[in-house]
């Protein structure tokens, strides 16, 4: 599996070795677990996750192939008891100091696709609907005193089963399966995210209220309530929003 064929290509390969060794630093920072026990839980080859973990610091740094990346992603998900989350390709170009919901992604890791268009240094991996990646969570400042990483420590299941966390916490029905609850919680927040996309792509008031069928103010007080209801089941605070989520 260690791999760092020319299938990926030389302008992915600095941003498929980051987020590979993400991938294992989540992996041992949550489980606790050595690269030896890494090796044998996800499954890895004997030496891959020590090697994956290097990242850019060395030459012997490893990254999977690029159409093997999601298969990683699905690995650290299931040993973490967490939601798997779809891998993109995400160009940092797009980026201005006001687009907070800007969606970055311009394809899923795959072979066979040039990407001679782009500056290596604008790519980076991430996952769809922006989800937050465990190296934001880790080491984005603080906000208001909270860690970014505290705020979505209930995505672990493993966590839960620690006793980190209570269902009653988080009103978690104790008639369905954790992992069903945790997937639900997820797929809430992405959807919020992929509703303000879908408000961003609209060129003026006029257009969004023709199209939606509603009086801009009334759009503005339904999204607000929902992204409210939506954060509140989560843990998150609303400061938060547009940052990590």
């Amino acid at each position: 599996m260690a791999n760092n064929g020319p299938n990926q290509g030389r302008r992915l390969a600095p941003a498929l070795q980051r987020f590979t060794a993400m991938l294992i630093e989540e992996a041992r920072d949550i489980s606790g677990l050595s690269y030896e026990k890494l090796n044998e839980r996800l499954p890895l080859e004997s030496g891959d996750a020590q090697r994956y973990a290097i990242g850019m610091r060395g030459k012997k740094a490893r990254a999977p192939s690029l159409d093997r990346i999601q298969e990683l992603e699905n690995k650290v998900a299931r040993l973490l008891k967490r939601p798997a989350h779809t891998v993109v390709i995400e160009d940092n170009s797009q980026l201005t100091p006001t687009s907070l919901f800007i969606d970055l992604a311009v394809d899923v890791p795959k072979a066979g696709v040039s990407w001679s268009r782009y500056q290596a240094h604008t790519l980076q991996f991430g996952y769809q609907d922006d989800w937050p990646t465990y190296r934001r969570l880790k080491y984005m400042p603080p906000i208001a005193g909270i860690r970014l990483l505290d705020l979505y420590a209930w995505q672990y299941g493993s966590l839960w089963e620690k006793g980190f966390f209570k269902r009653e916490d988080f009103d978690l029905p104790n008639d369905k399966p954790l992992e069903t609850a945790l997937q639900k919680k997820v797929d809430d927040l992405c959807y919020a995210r992929r509703l303000s996309y879908q408000l961003g792509v609209f060129d003026d008031i006029f257009e969004m209220e023709q199209t939606l069928g509603m009086d801009h103010r009334e759009i503005r007080q339904v999204f607000d309530k929902f992204v409210e209801e939506v954060l509140q089941a989560a843990g998150i605070l609303p400061e938060h929003w547009g940052k990590v989520a």
